[in-house]
């Protein structure tokens, strides 16, 4: 019996390792692009929709890479405890590989357009609350960005990241600031150089629960109920 436990034992810790090094995560991190509010000149109309597209915008983050949907969210397992995190808007980053399959970093070209940001969660003193500070800041020395780094493959220019203090909370589920969506972005541009680079990440596979209602009775039926309920009920007694 010792032994079965023992060989039970290490097919567990096996089996938690590789479901951690896959990347399976109960937590997530999670923010939106919005579009970008905009008024036409001389005029208070809203720019349309079709005009300011959030959909289809490429992010990578720790070896997963996706596109924001229609309603422009993103959504990736969180892979780090810390709630630390770099965000490169960049339009074609350069991935430096280790092996042949595998990227150990991403690198800035020298004279490539791009934008970093530091992102951290952090608790007020005197309040309490938690909130996300959004810094723009210089890449490192050596231009070496980790792969927990989120890279949005976009041109800086055409993405608006608001800077300062965002209130969230201290959960374990992470919901980042928005990220805007200008006019001129074009996803479809942009999503070309992740092409090259989109077969060594994983996809993210979106599962939607949908619940069907429940039919509402006929009114024929809640009446026969009601007659049911009204009709008298004999009680028996039982003497010991």
């Amino acid at each position: 019996m010792k032994k079965i436990t023992k060989i039970l034992l290490f097919l567990l810790l096996i089996s938690a390792k590789n479901v951690a090094a896959k990347g399976y995560s109960p937590h997530m991190a999670t923010f939106f692009f919005k579009n970008y509010p905009t008024i036409e000149k001389n005029s208070f109309k809203k720019v349309p929709l079709k005009k300011q597209p959030r959909a289809g915008i490429v992010v990578s983050y720790f070896g997963f890479m996706t596109t924001s949907d229609k309603s422009g969210e993103i959504m990736f397992p969180r892979r780090h405890q810390s709630t630390e995190f770099s965000l490169l808007v960049c339009d074609n980053p350069e991935p430096i590989f280790m092996l042949k399959n595998t990227i150990h970093h991403w690198q800035v070209k020298e004279h490539a357009k791009y934008a970093f940001y530091s992102i951290e969660r952090k608790q007020d003193e005197h309040t309490k609350l938690f909130f996300w500070k959004v810094k723009k800041t210089d890449l490192p020395k050596d231009k070496h960005l980790a792969v927990n780094t989120m890279v949005v493959f976009s041109d800086p220019d055409t993405l608006y990241v608001p800077e300062g203090i965002t209130v969230t909370h201290d959960k374990p589920q992470l919901f980042l600031p928005p990220i805007y969506a200008k006019p001129n972005h074009s996803a479809a541009k942009n999503a070309l150089a992740a092409l090259e680079v989109r077969a060594f990440f994983d996809p993210i596979n979106r599962v939607y629960n949908i619940k069907k209602q429940e039919e509402p009775q006929s009114k024929s039926s809640n009446k026969e109920q009601n007659k049911e309920q009204d009709k008298p009920r004999s009680s028996s007694s039982r003497l010991m």
